[in-house]
């Protein structure tokens, strides 16, 4: 008995076999191409939006991108044209920024596309909001996108700045901490706005005690600051707040931010930097152990000339024949009146050498003039130099400069001490 044959697939089966692959192929590419649009919804949001329109996180992006772009060409437009007494526009809150009306219809439209795909679109709520011309509306819809969620980062930044301007100081200052915790995306802006806000009387106290509890963003604060010089004197009445144990205290910190400050003559901001970081006012008697230059000691060691440690907390100062050069120099604020700086000199060599101690006069702001300068033999013994002050120099810097003869020239400096006369 033969075996029964199968009977070949009809025209319909191979139908719905072709039909399943391309189904499925069809599934696969959707998946593959959803997934590229989730992706890559913060980095290539207009790509995104054209595979998938409703994707609200790519729509959120693409609507900041146009937002901000055109709202930062209107503001820099304007800077000019603002006068000095007004407040000038905003571009986190878009508070006081003229929008041209393409740009207002788009961004309305992207939006409000989003909250119709999800009411608990946070970001459309905060664009709207951007777009508002009433104060109120523009307030009830940020505490309504921080209602959807505590973790928009922009929003919360942008409620914090109508607090703060509102005067609201706790509420404000809040706001950045809370923008601060849920993202560091945002540092460029939140933290020059905190800095700004703490030279307020009414917010100081209230941005002091977030630093007291040693915030994750401590450590963000002052590297953004280092990072950005210019803000450090903005930072500087804040750091005796933060706990001793805080990261943001760590080594280098206090070091690095005394020599910028010096750098740029925001002398009083750098010995605020110094006794934070210190706890302890500059120590001009110690002349090896420096930590802090130039509130302490900074040595100057060149090829011709200079000064250098030495075995036994010794300092070593040098010279070649026939040079002259700056060994150390120190910025220190002292009181107005008569002073002495002593040094303890031992194990010279060479002949006809000249210690010099230059003293000059440094404002607020960098500017310099010369006081005094008064020359003694580089000889074994106690150099005494005297060093007066008037009323009209809140900061020195003392220079010590080296001279040599016809022969190479160096001694150890073992002690230093600098006094006041009938103190």
């Amino acid at each position: 008995m033969r075996n029964a044959q199968k009977s070949p697939p009809t025209g319909r089966t191979g139908w719905q076999r072709a039909a399943i692959l391309v189904l499925a192929l069809a599934a696969s590419l959707y998946t593959a191409a959803f997934s590229f649009a989730v992706v890559n919804d913060r980095r290539l949001p207009e790509i995104a939006l054209a595979i998938f329109p409703g994707l609200v996180p790519a729509a959120s992006q693409a609507a900041d991108i146009r937002l901000f772009t055109a709202a930062q060409a209107t503001v820099a437009q304007g800077t000019d044209r603002v006068s000095a007494d007004a407040i000038p526009p905003s571009l986190i809150t878009g508070i006081g920024v003229q929008l041209d009306p393409g740009t207002r219809s788009a961004i309305r439209m992207i939006a409000e596309q989003s909250l119709s795909s999800s009411l608990l679109a946070a970001d459309a709520l905060r664009q709207l909001a951007y777009l508002e011309r009433s104060a109120d509306r523009r307030e009830r819809l940020l505490r309504l996108s921080q209602d959807v969620t505590r973790r928009n980062a922009f929003a919360a930044l942008q409620l914090a700045e109508i607090e703060l301007r509102g005067n609201r100081a706790e509420a404000g200052v809040a706001g950045l901490n809370r923008a601060l915790i849920v993202s560091d995306r945002l540092d460029g802006a939140i933290i020059p706005l905190m800095l700004g806000a703490a030279q307020q009387p009414a917010y100081l106290e209230p941005i002091g005690d977030l630093l007291a509890d040693d915030p994750l963003w401590a450590s963000r604060l002052v590297d953004w600051s280092v990072a950005n010089p210019n803000s450090l004197p903005l930072l500087a009445p804040l750091l005796r707040f933060l706990p001793a144990e805080s990261p943001a205290r760590a080594k280098g910190y206090g070091q690095v931010m005394v020599d910028l400050l010096a750098q740029q003559g925001s002398f009083g901001e750098a010995f605020s930097v110094y006794r934070a970081y210190a706890s302890s006012a500059p120590r001009a008697s110690d002349l090896v152990g420096a930590g802090f230059p130039p509130l302490d000691w900074k040595l100057i060691d060149n090829y011709d000339s200079g000064g250098r440690l030495f075995e036994d907390n010794a300092l070593e100062f040098f010279a070649n024949p026939g040079r002259r050069g700056e060994v150390a120099q120190l910025v220190t604020n002292l009181a107005p009146g008569r002073h002495i700086l002593s040094l303890q000199i031992d194990e010279t060599m060479g002949g006809n050498a000249e210690l010099t101690l230059e003293t000059l006069c440094l404002q607020q702001g960098g500017a310099e003039s010369q006081l005094r300068s008064a020359t003694a033999p580089l000889a074994d013994g106690v150099i005494r130099f005297p060093v007066a002050v008037d009323n009209q120099c809140p900061y020195q810097r003392l220079r010590l400069v080296i001279a040599s003869g016809n022969e190479a020239s160096s001694a150890l400096a073992r002690a230093v001490n600098l006094s006041r006369v009938g103190a």
